[in-house]
């Protein structure tokens, strides 16, 4: 059962709860299904928030009801109907200029059809090919280790060799490739040393600056790392570098420096057009795509998120859930992408509350221009202090 169409069966039928149905091109989609699988051998997780990304409730689940029961319940039965017949959404609001050239029509105005066999079953827990591990390392960055059932592992953005290689260690994995978004040191100073350890594969953009033994990837590439049962669709996300890419697979979506949970990357080499463009791309994934970003910059970010959009009631629980987490110094991450649509200011430069507070601020931005609200945005966030 394909991940995208189970998520927009849930969709269609309403049990699943989103600010906005996500609109993108249906070849993306594609690449991010998981491989057929055998049935989940493990006991159901006892609430969602085993399964689904910490910023997600019970209230975006397929109800609340054990796995057993759900099968025998209505729900079940209505969404495997659903799910067989060919889907089509219209949405009345007028939409942003079309976010990158696969995405057609914009986020929030689309045409969407979907076609399943009669075979399509829907499982209590959408199945991950891989399990997902976060190396800390310096201050605040996350390496990336996405770990299959054999034991080997794809390694992401590895700033130092020595963390990722005790990590390896700990988790019984063996490498067999490196994925690189960007060519900033706190995401490459490891490649060449982990090369040398393990003769592994490097893909990464097109970029001179980035060390070690590479193979070059470019918008819309698939790149299926040898021996790994993932399949990963690059996205190029310009904006905080100029050559920065992003990887999305097993429903994932690894995205370096470009979008962080409640904030964004700041332009070092990019326009806030290039940067706009590439967040809208990616706003435009399906809600429950998992958000792993290389930073823990939540907190800090939700601070000016809630100066932005202080009324903004999923942002408020969002913030809150954050402050516990980190109290007790857990990640926030992964995030999803129906949890940034909903609370990411950066992500929400047509809304109303967030063009109001920007010309609150910073009163020659011209409230009509999205581009001009998030470069707005962007410089004061940049100077902003909590």
């Amino acid at each position: 059962m394909a991940l995208a169409a189970a998520r927009c069966g849930a969709h269609a039928i309403g049990l699943i709860n989103t600010s906005a149905l996500a609109c993108s091109d249906p070849t993306r989609l594609a690449a991010s299904r998981p491989p057929k699988l055998a049935p989940i051998n493990a006991a159901p997780a006892s609430s969602c928030s085993d399964w689904l990304s910490p910023s997600l409730s019970c209230a975006n689940a397929v109800g609340s009801l054990p796995p057993a029961k759900i099968e025998k319940s209505g729900q079940m039965k209505r969404l495997r109907s659903a799910l067989k017949r060919r889907f089509q959404w219209r949405h009345s609001q007028a939409p942003p200029p079309a976010p990158c050239s696969r995405i057609q029509g914009g986020r929030d105005t689309c045409t969407r059809f979907f076609d399943l066999p009669d075979s399509a079953a829907v499982p209590w827990r959408v199945p991950s090919v891989s399990r997902l591990i976060a190396v800390p390392a310096f201050e605040d960055n996350y390496f990336w280790l996405v770990a299959e059932s054999d034991g080997r592992c794809i390694i992401v953005d590895p700033g130092a060799a020595k963390p990722v290689i005790d990590a390896l260690r700990s988790h019984g994995l063996q490498p067999s490739a490196i994925l690189i978004t960007h060519h900033h040191a706190d995401h490459t100073g490891g490649i060449e040393e982990l090369q040398d350890a393990f003769a592994l594969p490097c893909f990464a953009p097109n970029d001179a600056r980035i060390p070690g033994r590479l193979q070059r990837v470019t918008e819309g590439e698939q790149v299926r790392p040898p021996g790994s049962n993932a399949t990963f669709e690059v996205i190029a996300t310009p904006g905080h570098t100029r050559s920065h890419v992003s990887y999305l697979g097993d429903g994932r979506l690894f995205c370096g420096d470009t979008l962080f949970s409640l904030g964004c990357g700041r332009l070092f080499e990019g326009s806030p057009a290039q940067m706009l463009k590439s967040l809208d791309c990616l706003a435009a994934l399906p809600d429950l795509t998992e958000v792993c970003c290389a930073h823990e910059y939540t907190a800090a970010n939700g601070a000016f998120a809630l100066a932005v959009d202080p009324d903004n009631d999923a942002l408020r629980a969002r913030a809150k859930q954050v402050g516990q987490l980190r109290r007790r110094s857990e990640s926030t991450l992964p995030s999803s992408i129906g949890a940034e649509r909903a609370c990411n200011p950066f992500l929400r430069v047509r809304d109303s509350a967030v063009v109001e507070a920007v010309l609150r601020h910073d009163q020659a931005t011209v409230a009509s221009d999205a581009v001009d609200v998030f470069a707005a945005l962007r410089r004061w966030k940049d100077g902003f202090q909590t």
